[in-house]
C-alpha cells in the first residue's frame, strides 16, 4: 500500500490455506530512537495453526549492517503471548542472514532481495530446511 503499510495473504502450501497478513511500520528509527511495527501474519514457526499479532521493536547499528529486534507476539492458536528476539546481518547487497528465536525455537533465514522478490532459506528450528518467496507489485 504505501512504503510504512503492507498487506498481504500468506500462502502455506502444507496447510492448502491463505491467510491474510499486515504490516504498520509505526515510526521509523530516528537518531537513538528505535523503529516501532505493528501487525498480524501466518504463525507457522511457533505453532501449528492461526496467526500472530505482534509488536517489534528494532534498531540498526553499523550503517545497517546489523539491526537486533525484540517483539510481544500473541498466538490466536493457542492464546499465548511470546517474546521473540533475534538480529538481521546484512551479509552484502542484497543478502541478509537472520537468527532468531521465536519464544520456543531458533530459527536461521539467509534471504536475497533484489527487484521486490525476496527468497528466503529457511532453517526452522535450527534442523528443518524450507523455503519462503515473497513478491511485492
Amino acid at each position: 500500500m504505501t512504503s510504512r503499510f503492507t498487506v498481504g495473504l500468506e500462502w502455506n502450501p502444507g496447510k492448502e490455506e491463505v491467510l491474510p497478513r499486515a504490516t504498520w511500520f509505526v515510526t521509523p528509527a530516528k537518531g537513538e530512537l528505535p523503529s516501532f511495527v505493528l501487525g498480524f501474519t501466518s504463525d507457522r514457526l511457533a505453532t501449528p495453526e492461526g496467526q500472530a499479532v505482534f509488536g517489534t521493536v528494532s534498531r540498526s547499528f553499523f550503517d545497517g549492517a546489523v539491526t537486533p529486534f525484540v517483539s510481544l507476539k500473541y498466538a490466536t492458536a493457542n492464546g499465548t503471548f511470546a517474546v521473540p528476539f533475534g538480529a538481521n546481518f546484512r551479509l552484502a547487497e542484497h543478502w541478509t542472514l537472520q537468527g532468531m528465536n521465536d519464544g520456543r525455537h531458533t530459527h536461521f533465514l539467509v534471504t536475497r532481495l533484489q527487484d521486490g522478490v525476496s527468497y528466503s532459506f529457511v532453517l526452522a528450528r535450527s534442523r528443518y530446511p524450507g523455503m519462503s518467496v515473497s513478491f511485492g507489485f
